[in-house]
């Protein structure tokens, strides 16, 4: 967590951040691994073209989402809230516009984050896993919960 005068940025957790990012890294050097030594040493493969076009885009797919992590912030302002989640373009929130949250926990295999909600219906996802701050929590204590959500909080709690 970062305090910049009046502003307090929030990042995800270093400790998730960097097993994500080794995971990752791991997962991409062994497919080019086996890649150099399938196509550039073995005999040569019928429609090689293709499967290096696959494995491009799987070893691209997997640097995009830990690049997505590595940019993903909340950022508290006085008068409101930035939200930059993975490579989705930021979303900037005044607070009077906040009328809400909600904790989506409902996500089929998918991390639990807060939802704020905003006058027009819009719902903002806050990335999951970010780091504790004191702040966050008090921002986040001071926007009304939605009554569906105040049951799923007291249940994450209890386990």
């Amino acid at each position: 967590m970062a305090d910049l005068g009046d502003r307090v940025v929030v990042r995800l957790d270093r400790k998730t951040l960097h097993t994500k990012t080794t995971v990752v890294t791991c997962i991409v050097l062994l497919i080019l691994v086996l890649w150099v030594r399938r196509f550039a040493l073995g005999p040569p493969v019928p429609d090689a073209s293709f499967w290096i076009v696959v494995i491009l885009v799987v070893c691209g797919s997997l640097v995009a989402v830990v690049a997505g992590d590595w940019r993903s912030r909340v950022v508290l302002l006085p008068d409101g809230i930035e939200v930059t989640r993975s490579l989705s373009p930021t979303r900037r929130l005044r607070r009077e516009d906040i009328v809400a949250r909600d904790f989506d926990s409902s996500r089929w295999r998918g991390p639990a984050c807060h939802v704020l909600i905003t006058q027009g219906g819009k719902r903002v996802s806050l990335p999951p896993y970010l780091e504790d701050s004191p702040a966050l929590t008090k921002t986040l204590e001071e926007i009304p919960l939605v009554p569906g959500a105040v049951d799923v909080l007291k249940d994450s709690s209890d386990e």
